[in-house]
């Protein structure tokens, strides 16, 4: 055998430490490891891979882990939730009374109910004369409520608003078309109607409207004053309607006979 056949390379372990030679049953590497004591077994040869019998594994195969141990599934009810406990919270008990069955049920409010009644309707009005109370020097307007118990209100309004109301109630033509005349032509020339007038709060004597147009490009309402709206659903071909909130009838409104 030569040199280069003998020479056995030197196998360095895990530990970076240095072992025996591994070589064949007659080589030197056998010799040395008899030598120092060690006993030399099967286990120590290195049984090359193509030389493996049926018997032994094949080359390159692992051992397989064993399988994973079967974990107890505890079922549930479907639609129970799961809670993990909190050590640091305390069981509390609480006595629960039992109901009597003889008692009467307590009265629950109707909040839907409330809810589709919505606000209250307003009151519509009748116009009745625009007036000066002496010693008073502005006129005022009455209305008077159609349906009972037939309450009139007082809107105290402008010199100027109460002639062209008068003539407009008096169907009395001027000379010149006044403003609100004017107005009138103008929202007839755009096909625009006025369908209502509504008078919707008051504070002390002042009263607040708004009025309610329908065109081609449908509905809306503007704010006025009270005078201008009745000036000008006076002044509708067929009339427009005068309406008012209850609320304001339930402050200022006169009851007949009191």
């Amino acid at each position: 055998m030569t040199n280069e056949a003998s020479r056995i390379d030197d196998v360095v372990d895990e530990g970076g430490s240095e072992v025996a030679p591994s070589a064949g049953p007659d080589g030197p590497g056998r010799a040395a490891l008899e030598a120092s004591g060690e006993a030399v077994g099967a286990e120590s040869l290195v049984v090359p891979d193509d030389a493996a019998t049926e018997e032994d594994a094949p080359s390159g195969a692992r051992e397989l882990p064993p399988p994973p141990r079967a974990r107890r599934r505890h079922t549930r009810p479907t639609g129970a939730v799961a809670v993990a406990p909190d050590p640091d919270e305390r069981e509390v008990l609480v006595e629960v009374t039992p109901a009597d069955p003889d008692a009467e049920p307590d009265e629950v409010p109707d909040i839907w109910a409330d809810l589709e009644a919505g606000p209250a309707p307003f009151a519509q009005m009748r116009f009745v004369d625009v007036a000066v109370a002496l010693p008073n020097t502005n006129p005022v307007i009455v209305l008077e409520e159609v349906s009972l118990p037939t309450r009139l209100l007082r809107i105290p309004v402008g010199q100027p608003e109460g002639v062209s109301i008068a003539y407009a109630a008096r169907g009395i033509a001027t000379p010149k078309p006044l403003t609100h005349d004017l107005f009138m032509s103008t929202l007839e020339a755009y096909g625009v109607t006025v369908d209502a007038v509504r008078i919707t709060s008051v504070r002390q004597s002042a009263f607040t409207a708004e009025i309610v147009f329908s065109g081609s490009r449908g509905v809306r309402t503007l704010g006025c004053r009270p005078s201008d709206g009745i000036a000008l659903a006076l002044r509708q071909r067929l009339g427009a309607p005068i309406m008012v909130a209850p609320e304001v009838l339930d402050q200022v409104g006169i009851t007949p006979g009191s």
